[in-house]
């Protein structure tokens, strides 16, 4: 097992990336491993280990950018000689195979995302050709992950693999809340602090995109009592747009968005809210069989939730119901009276959260991803 040499390819900041981390975890259980990622800030090292990193430039085009990555990719691997490249989300799918074929190693492809065409869906030519990247690649690697059981057996449907693809869940590892975390999140992040007992702060974590139905959540406020704030952590194309939206709530002290934030630092923020939001759209596959790390998070975090109603959120919240779901035509009036019953029954739901996050441990995760790298690859000698 030592002596194998793990590459990870990630087009993306590994700082705010959690999948990439716990496979970082599950390749280092195997072996050496080596990262090889962009930035636009530089080099950032990850815990000590070998970390290649292309910064890239404001100044680049979209294409200058992955030609760039694509090359530091090959030719490291020409240098490094790994025996498994795993390759993160579909950005990574041709460059992690040439690499492959250049170290002649194995490939895992791990699939953060569903980008088959949906039925009736128009694909722009962007999209149409990150699709046929993975096309091609899928049929070439040793081994796909992908993100829940569903999306595993979608990808195993469409694209008539041989091996179905297994799968590793969005489950961050568990982390301790101390007394230290919460002070140094309240210092870097005072719009979590309390101002009352009956303050109550309802938590968005993800992407600021209103296709989500975000826009909702906000309008919601105008039917909450006056101690229910909205709190929204995250990036995303929308981000401006929903502050202007809820900028009568800002000026009252009721909204605040706190912006992107390190990776390691959402379950303690979390941890100091009420109830925690988990909305998607209905539009697609990728959103339908969602594989949302936020439910989890949230019940790390020890607070109950409010969700749209996919059929993965559905399944976990029938088994351990911890939340409320929303049907997708729900209105403002629904949201608003939703999060307020989770908010008064925080103590029950809370309950459920040690049975829920024993069920569904990282630790199970990552080894049925080792163990189907065992199968379909075997040992490896460097």
């Amino acid at each position: 097992m030592a002596s194998r040499r793990i590459m990870v390819v990630l087009f993306g900041d590994i700082r705010f990336d959690g999948r990439v981390k716990r496979m970082i975890e599950v390749a280092r259980q195997l072996g050496e491993v080596c990262l090889v990622s962009t930035s636009l800030g530089g080099k950032d090292d990850y815990q000590g280990m070998d970390h290649v990193v292309v910064a890239l430039q404001p100044k680049w085009s979209t294409a200058h950018r992955h030609l760039a990555f694509w090359h530091t990719v090959i030719r490291q691997a020409h240098r490094w000689k790994p025996n498994v490249v795993f390759a993160e989300d579909y950005f990574t799918t041709m460059p992690g195979w040439l690499a492959a074929k250049a170290a002649k190693a194995h490939l895992v492809y791990d699939a953060h995302e569903i980008i088959i065409p949906y039925p009736g869906q128009g694909m722009s030519l962007r999209d149409r050709v990150w699709y046929a990247f993975e096309r091609f690649v899928v049929q070439r690697a040793s081994l796909v992950v992908a993100a829940n059981p569903e999306r595993a057996a979608l990808m195993a449907e469409h694209y008539r693999l041989r091996h179905p693809p297994t799968y590793m869940r969005n489950i961050p590892t568990r982390r301790v809340m101390t007394d230290e975390a919460r002070d140094r999140v309240l210092s870097l992040y005072p719009a979590l602090a309390r101002r009352s007992k009956c303050d109550r702060i309802v938590i968005y974590q993800g992407d600021m995109s209103l296709e989500r139905g975000l826009a909702r959540f906000v309008a919601a406020l105008d039917y909450l009592p006056d101690c229910y704030r909205l709190v929204v952590v995250g990036g995303g194309p929308d981000a401006r747009q929903l502050t202007q939206l809820a900028s009568k709530h800002a000026t009252s002290g009721r909204f605040a968005a706190l912006g992107r934030i390190p990776n390691d630092d959402l379950i303690a923020v979390a941890a100091l809210a009420d109830v925690g939001i988990v909305t998607y759209s209905y539009d697609g596959l990728n959103n339908i069989y969602c594989a949302p790390n936020k439910v989890f998070e949230y019940a790390q975090a020890g607070i109950p939730i409010v969700s749209t109603d996919q059929p993965p959120i559905r399944a976990i919240i029938r088994d351990f119901p911890f939340g409320r779901l929303l049907e997708e035509g729900a209105t403002v009036q629904r949201v608003a009276q939703e999060i307020e019953t989770v908010a008064q029954g925080t103590a029950a739901l809370k309950a459920l959260h040690a049975p829920f996050l024993a069920a569904y441990a990282p630790e199970l995760e990552h080894l049925r991803v080792i163990d189907a790298i065992g199968e379909r690859i075997g040992p490896i000698n460097a």
